[in-house]
């Protein structure tokens, strides 16, 4: 019997500092340790964090070993060689434990020089006459059929995305069954997720998600009611906006 394909959660929003990784490493743990299948954390952030908290020291020998995501986009894009996906891959990377089971968490790591191969993948597809819409559309395809090349061995997949709308984190969104938005209920933040709704969807050149962005409050800054009517205003124009590709 075929498995069924993995189900892909995308954690993104136009601001940094409001508990994107955090909400991207605490889904996959307790993912990891609830369901039978493994769970893939796919790193997009330059900042690396997630692969930080989940590998530790380790990353720079995993980053010497080209096991990261923006190795694998460069020879794939750059290059037009595409090594096995499942190579770019390091198992096991979580220590958490829920009922004497370890969460079973997988990653292609992310490294600090993914913004530089990210603009030399944009840069080297433009040269070539790629407009930015087909640049964004074919990481997302290339990272599609590696996904689908790991024959069922992940039941969730959740992307970690920098703050903005870049070219991977476009092509992410592309992927995404779900889109969660991790925010603060203060004024910045709110001004954040305003940009994030009306920069996707229309101007993205895919579909996205079928279903509206999820917002998520992952701490509060201030007490009291001002908080509060911030929070009730940014869940209000969450539910106003909606994702569905054209």
């Amino acid at each position: 019997m075929k498995a069924k394909r993995a189900r892909i959660i995308v954690v993104v929003n136009m601001k940094g500092g409001v508990g994107k990784t955090s909400t991207v490493v605490s889904l996959a743990d307790a993912l990891g340790t609830a369901t039978e299948r493994a769970v893939l954390v796919v790193d997009v952030n330059t900042q690396a964090s997630a692969s930080y908290c989940l590998v530790g020291d380790r990353i720079r020998e995993i980053i010497g070993a080209g096991r990261t995501i923006d190795t694998f986009l460069r020879l794939a894009l750059l290059e037009g060689k595409v090594p096995p996906f499942g190579k770019q891959i390091t198992r096991m990377v979580s220590s958490t434990k829920a009922r004497n089971r370890a969460a079973n968490i997988a990653l292609p790591a992310s490294s600090t020089d993914l913004r530089v191969s990210e603009r030399e993948i944009l840069r080297h597809l433009t040269n070539a006459g790629e407009t930015l819409d087909g640049v964004e559309v074919r990481i997302k395809n290339t990272l599609q059929r590696q996904l689908g090349s790991l024959d069922g061995e992940f039941g969730y997949v959740t992307i970690d995305c920098a703050p903005g709308i870049s070219p991977f984190t476009a092509a992410a969104i592309g992927l995404a069954d779900l889109v969660i938005a991790p925010t603060i209920p203060d004024f910045l933040s709110n001004l954040g997720l305003e940009s994030f709704l009306a920069t996707i969807g229309s101007n993205l050149p895919q579909p996205v998600a079928a279903s509206k962005p999820r917002v998520l409050f992952t701490r509060s800054q201030a007490r009291g009611h001002r908080s509060s009517e911030t929070a009730l205003a940014m869940v209000e124009k969450a539910s106003n906006e909606t994702m569905l590709g054209s």
